[in-house]
């Protein structure tokens, strides 16, 4: 079929072009005014030079559509580019704003805590056994963080240093079951025992122990750190009384301590690195 057409095709353009020459012979032969052969000459050649112009149109629209194309691939590419740095700044933007409100929050927290050498880290990460458990924090041993120091928030004691590397630490939050501390109930000055137990952990609270059968204390009593041992600061708020109960002896009372704070929405915790002994 394909064969056919071409063989068509050019029989068509051959008989074409005998018409002209036979016109040219006829007019040169005869004499015969040129008008009626120029009007023969254009019909058989009008075709031709309106399928020429065509193709011709055609392929101007092709060049300018890859001209187009190219130019559009080049503002695409230009607006990535500006895309990615715009969004390189508003990234640098935000670690200035972040920087900036870390170093304010520092500076009031040393105005407040005159006795504490304190340095601010933040969360960049969880250690095994969950959120509440344990968090990685982006301080170590090159700014003067060890294991066993105090970690506070605003409001209080979260937790305390677990282990230290040289650019990072591990911060044991005071719901986990190895945490201990001796305790003080601020309104009655009564002394206990914060521990950590698998049971209270998984409900975010710590456990009350050792305190007098006669306690004065009651539900929402503020609970802080009595600095027995000197391994941690006096009198820094660990969390609030929210049960109350007896021991199965009879001779003490235990309960329940809530957290200063939902310890699962930590980013930010200052370390004190230092303190000084109250008399």
């Amino acid at each position: 079929m394909r064969r056919f057409t071409r063989t068509g095709l050019f029989v068509g353009f051959c008989a074409a072009a005998l018409a002209v020459v036979g016109l040219c012979i006829y007019g040169l032969a005869s004499d015969a005014s040129p008008a009626p052969l120029e009007r023969g000459v254009r019909l058989l050649v009008t075709p031709f030079q309106r399928a020429f112009t065509a193709l011709g149109d055609w392929f101007d629209e092709r060049a300018a559509y890859v001209t187009d194309f190219e130019a559009l691939k080049a503002e695409n590419a230009a607006l990535k580019a500006e895309l990615a740095q715009a969004r390189e700044s508003v990234r640098e933007a935000a670690l200035l704003i972040d920087e900036n409100a870390r170093l304010r929050e520092l500076l009031d927290m040393r105005a407040r805590h005159e006795e504490y050498d304190l340095a601010a880290a933040s969360v960049i990460g969880t250690e095994t056994g969950g959120w509440g458990y344990g968090y990685i924090l982006d301080l170590g041993t090159d700014d003067g963080v060890a294991a066993g120091q105090c970690v506070i928030v605003d409001e209080g004691m979260v937790g305390v240093i677990s282990k230290a590397g040289d650019t990072w630490s591990t911060l044991r939050c005071v719901t986990a079951t190895e945490m201990r501390a001796g305790v003080i109930v601020t309104r009655t000055r009564e002394t206990a025992v914060m521990c950590g137990s698998y049971e209270y952990m998984k409900m975010g609270r710590m456990e009350l122990t050792y305190l007098p059968a006669e306690t004065k204390a009651r539900v929402g009593d503020t609970i802080e750190t009595s600095g027995s041992g000197g391994e941690l600061p006096r009198g820094m708020v660990i969390g609030t009384i929210e049960q109350l109960r007896y021991a199965e002896d009879g001779m003490t009372c235990g309960g329940v301590i809530k957290p200063v704070c939902d310890l699962t929405q930590l980013s930010r915790v200052f370390i004190v690195r230092s303190f000084t002994l109250e008399d």
